[in-house]
């Protein structure tokens, strides 16, 4: 057996066996390509030989001493040239040229080559280059082959079928290998085969492999070459190592279109590498298709947003016969040929976006939700099934019928063996990623999936049944895992919306979404789904609902949500009137369905909104209700410390700071005799801090800051900042500074300041707090000129945002004139401190603490200029 996995000799090479049966060692021995191509015409197993250099924008081209064997640009070439370095000035060699338009992956190449040259000199691991079909992989083999050619002699193979990689390898090799490679242990396909004819300095490249049959029995785990195997189909054999290669980077794509279009402009580029994900293959064939029409890049991408599969079925790619679309198409249906299901799941997968998806989430069982009609199975909406799901019964007519596509999709997907074989099969041809046990879709793939699937109707009754239980638009706890949904629901909703789509569950998405976008830092978010307006998603539940509540009754609910995120939105941009108007329509509904508790919600919204706003008088009324309504009959601990804290915030705008922290002592007791929901704790420690800062007591406004910040850290979203953590992270670093912590400040403040500027932009309320606080850091750092700058941008902020201001703007004020003192013009800063205090004064009155402060500032600064 040993002896038949040798080489075998021809008998003209003598002792030195089949170490150059490519390329004859010898000195007479080595043929001319001339006489090579004459030859090929008499014994026909080289056919289709080429003297002429191969050239490929997009798989590059190479330059050294190789043979080439092959597909390349459609056609097989065939190039043998010299073993020998010295040889290879010689007129008849063949230069494989490098590629002036080949783009970066420096990083992938520099991988490859440290795979490719190990530090034994034997037994060398195959490489397999696997990526989406277009990200280049052909011509970073050769690019590589290239750098690499003082060293190895690189030999290029197609791998496209099994026997047309047999026939290279028969025709490099000569007639004597036909046996080898098509009887024997070849053709038992497994781990062990036959030993490559080639030597250690060899590079075997075997480019565009999408069957894992091509390789079993002819490339073996350790080869006696070096061997680069370029595919579509992740993990092509367990012994070999393995290289994902993706996209270009953003700046690579800009690079590449410098290069090809340089007439367009600098965002014109930007733009086109954007709207194609910086794809390499989409991108040259766009290239070639302005260059070829003449046609500006803003009119591509109109075109490709009218018409995708249009677009991305035009131009040209040297060594691509395929366009994108076909590309992609094609490895759909391979896909589909290893398991039917495999195309639904993709498609139904596309349509939730981008975003990472728990594979676990498709083993559940699950419902087919009313995208287009309405439940009618109760109204209470806590009960989120009675919203989402169908029910078996009669079913109004203004429901959507089952879709028998959406029917068969669950009924499939509930069969654990057929899910496992498709997501294998998708995941194994890169159409589907996968990572940490969850899927994600490439962007164009995903859009020419959805395309494709042409009726979105049953991949969203599907899609949106993996996430309703995620979805809660009752929910008040914001934050947490459940927040990891976000990108697919907002590319359903998307969808939805833009087929005017709005059955039960997508109002439901549109409120849930609302509330969160707002919340949520997803300014700088790769999905372009979480960049919808909240304020237009929140009106389009409320107008749906409102349209078909007499109908269908389970719309109440979603009436109600809407207002309520309408309510929060507009109280989050400082129009406190509507938010009062929106609150008190949904105390009046809860009213007339005498819900108590509902009731009880939206009074409490209404008396938190005039305690931070200074409605002294709604504060007034709302609190005589809560004692004289609410205090009575509620004994459940958990809404007796949400009263509480609502009763504590209307004690403090009325200066009863004493009434206000007995209050708050109660909840704080409560907190360790029950066990209390994480918002509740939250409020608690979040009231404490405040209450600690009227009396000056520094060191407990500091312990609940950081108790506050420890839970919301446990609880923040890993993927997106929110509201409550940028809070709690400057609301600590504040606390810090009044026990002259200033290095746990410093900390506090800079995490703050990221995720501010990154998540929510420079023109948030968001933004504009951290500045104020990293201001009075700055100021007590004695960087004064750059705590003026600071206060300077967040007083502007609130000046021309009062209602965004929520009391914060007279602590910029006060700050800003100590800061503005330090640097000299100490009139200046009377006149930040008198608009501090008039404003402290209009809110509280003449006694109240924060009122006291800033008269204290305007006694230290009156006093330094006598």
């Amino acid at each position: 057996m040993q002896n038949s996995l040798r080489r075998p000799r021809s008998p003209e090479q003598g002792s030195a066996g089949f170490r150059y049966a490519c390329w004859p060692a010898g000195v007479g021995t080595r043929p001319r390509i001339g006489d090579m191509a004459g030859r090929s015409r008499r014994d026909g197993r080289t056919k289709g030989v080429t003297a002429s250099p191969i050239r490929n924008e997009i798989s590059g081209s190479v330059e050294g001493t190789a043979v080439q064997v092959g597909m390349v640009m459609g056609d097989l070439h065939l190039h043998l040239h010299a073993a020998h370095r010295e040889a290879r000035d010689e007129p008849d060699q063949l230069r494989w040229d490098h590629d002036p338009h080949f783009t970066g992956r420096g990083d992938i190449l520099e991988r490859l080559e440290k795979l490719l040259t190990p530090a034994a000199d034997e037994g060398f691991t195959p490489v397999v280059l696997h990526g989406l079909g277009g990200t280049g992989k052909t011509s970073v083999a050769v690019e590589l082959a290239v750098q690499l050619s003082e060293r190895f002699r690189p030999v290029f193979v197609s791998g496209r079928t099994r026997a047309s990689l047999i026939g290279d390898l028969i025709r490099l090799g000569g007639a004597q290998y036909d046996d080898v490679w098509n009887l024997g242990i070849a053709a038992a396909a497994g781990p062990v085969t036959p030993q490559l004819p080639f030597p250690a300095d060899t590079l075997l490249i075997v480019d565009g492999v999408t069957d894992v049959e091509t390789l079993r029995g002819v490339i073996p785990r350790s080869a006696p070459c070096r061997v680069l195997i370029t595919s579509t189909v992740r993990q092509l054999d367990q012994g070999y190592a393995q290289v994902e290669l993706t996209e270009w980077q953003p700046e690579e794509s800009v690079r590449y279109l410098e290069l090809v279009l340089p007439d367009a402009s600098v965002e014109d580029r930007r733009l086109l590498g954007k709207a194609l994900h910086h794809h390499p293959l989409a991108l040259t064939q766009a290239a070639h298709h302005c260059r070829l029409m003449a046609r500006s890049v803003d009119t591509f991408l109109k075109h490709l947003v009218s018409e995708p599969l249009v677009a991305l079925d035009v131009g040209e790619a040297s060594g691509h016969r395929d366009t994108t679309l076909r590309t992609i198409q094609l490895n759909i249906k391979m896909a589909v040929g290893r398991e039917s299901l495999a195309g639904d799941l993709l498609a139904m997968l596309a349509h939730l976006g981008t975003d990472p998806v728990p594979v676990g989430l498709l083993a559940q069982r699950l419902p087919v939700t009313y995208v287009k009609g309405y439940g009618t199975t109760g109204t209470e909406p806590q009960n989120r099934s009675q919203w989402f799901f169908r029910r078996r019964g009669k079913r109004p007519a203004s429901s959507e019928e089952r879709s028998d596509t959406a029917r068969d999709m669950v009924r499939a997907l509930s069969d654990a063996g057929r899910r496992e074989r498709a997501i294998a099969s998708l995941v194994s041809l890169s159409l589907v990623r996968v990572g940490a046990e969850r899927l994600s879709v490439h962007p164009l793939v995903a859009l020419v999936a959805r395309c494709l699937a042409e009726d979105p109707l049953p991949w969203l009754q599907v899609g949106y049944g993996l996430f309703v239980q995620h979805l809660n638009p009752a929910d008040d706890q914001l934050g947490g895992s459940r927040e990891s949904f976000l990108g697919p629901i907002a590319s359903l909703t998307d969808i939805a919306m833009r087929h005017g789509y709005a059955g039960t569950v997508v109002l439901a998405a549109c409120v849930h979404l609302a509330r969160r976008l707002a919340f949520y830092g997803v300014r700088n978010d790769p999905n372009p789904s979480l960049g919808a307006d909240p304020v237009t998603l929140a009106h389009y539940a409320l107008s749906a609902a409102e349209a078909n509540s007499v109908t269908a009754p389970e719309l109440r609910g979603v009436a109600v949500e809407a207002r309520t995120t309408l309510a929060q939105l507009a109280w989050w941009k400082g129009d406190v009137g509507s938010a009062y108007e929106l609150c008190m329509t949904n105390m009046a509904m809860a009213l007339d369905y005498q819900d108590f508790r509902l009731y009880l919600r939206f009074l409490r919204s209404v008396g938190e909104i005039a305690a931070v706003s200074g409605d002294r008088k709604i504060a007034q009324d709302v609190l005589e209700k809560i004692v004289s309504e609410v205090d009575p009959r509620v004994t459940e601990p958990a809404l007796q410390a949400g009263i509480a804290y609502t009763k504590t915030q209307i004690l403090r705008l009325f200066n009863r700071i004493d009434e206000a922290r007995t209050l708050n002592a109660t909840v704080l007791e409560m907190l360790q005799e029950h066990s209390l929901d994480r918002y509740t704790v939250e409020m608690a420690h979040q009231m404490a801090a405040q209450l600690a800062r009227d009396t000056d007591d520094a060191a407990a406004a500091l312990h609940h800051e950081l108790a506050l910040l420890e839970l919301r850290r446990a609880s923040a979203n890993d993927d997106r900042p929110d509201r409550h953590l940028v809070d709690s992270l400057h609301g600590a670093a504040d606390a810090a500074i009044d026990v002259n912590n200033l290095i746990l400040s410093a900390k506090l403040i800079d995490e703050a300041y990221t995720l501010a500027k990154d998540g929510f932009g420079q023109d948030s309320d968001v933004y504009a707090t951290v500045l104020g606080v990293r201001g009075r850091l700055r100021l007590h750092q004695r960087h004064y000129q750059a705590a003026v700058e600071d206060l300077t941008a967040g007083n502007r902020f609130f000046q021309a945002n009062p209602g965004m201001a929520r009391g914060g703007r007279t602590a910029i004020l006060i700050h800003l004139a100590l800061a503005t003192a330090a640097l000299g013009d100490r009139k200046q800063a009377l006149i930040f401190a008198n608009e501090a205090y008039t404003l402290d004064r209009q809110m509280y009155g003449e006694d109240h603490p924060e009122t006291l402060k800033d008269k204290e500032t305007i006694h230290y600064l009156s006093k330094g200029m006598r």
